[in-house]
């Protein structure tokens, strides 16, 4: 089964600043490579380990979006890329995460 194969939700590739706390330690700057309802794809100048728990920031289209994710897959060279699965997520930015993607999600149905 390809790694495609395996998504439970259609991901939207972006190009956005977010930030990772691993384990309440020092905030770390990332990229966000794809996002879906489960989870991203960062990129990091620095590693994040396989089942760390992290606390994730960003901001979708103006509102913020703070989610604990735990890492289910890393590269184990750089350029570090980490894919997330989001656990906990409070109403307000699962709102947000929602209208961020129905709206690329329809835009490229569009097209």
């Amino acid at each position: 089964m390809s790694e495609q194969d395996k998504r439970v939700a259609p991901r939207v590739v972006i190009e956005l600043e977010g930030a990772v706390s691993p384990n309440g330690r020092t905030r770390k700057e990332v990229k966000i490579a794809n996002i879906s309802q489960s989870g991203v794809l960062i990129r990091s100048s620095l590693p994040v380990f396989s089942l760390s728990r992290v606390q994730l920031t960003l901001v979708l289209d103006g509102k913020s979006f703070e989610s604990q994710a735990i890492c289910v897959r890393v590269t184990t060279n750089p350029p570090w890329e980490a894919g997330l699965h989001f656990v906990e997520i409070d109403e307000e930015s699962r709102r947000a995460l929602d209208e961020f993607l129905d709206k690329r999600l329809s835009t490229n149905e569009d097209n």
